[in-house]
C-alpha cells in the first residue's frame, strides 16, 4: 500500500520526539550526524528532500522507526 510522504508530518513528529527526549537540534545532529541545517529546515518544513539514509540516522538517534517519523 502507498502512503503519502507530507514535509508537515515528518516535521511535526521530529520536534515531538526530540521533545519527548529533551533535546536540541544541535544535540540531535551529533547523536545523528545529521547537519544542524539540514535537521532546521526538516523540523521547520522547509526542507522536503529527506533520503532514506538521513531518515535512518535520524530515527535511530531518536530511538523510534523510520514509520513513526513518516506518518
Amino acid at each position: 500500500m502507498y502512503r503519502e510522504i507530507k514535509p508537515e508530518k515528518l516535521s511535526a513528529n521530529l520536534r515531538s520526539e526530540r521533545s519527548k527526549l529533551n533535546i536540541t537540534i544541535e544535540e540531535l545532529s551529533f547523536r545523528s550526524g545529521v547537519n544542524t541545517n539540514t535537521l532546521t529546515g526538516l523540523s521547520n518544513g522547509k526542507n522536503t528532500g529527506c533520503t532514506l539514509s538521513t531518515l535512518n540516522k535520524l530515527a535511530h538517534a531518536l530511538d523510534v522507526s523510520i514509520e513513526e517519523l513518516l506518518y
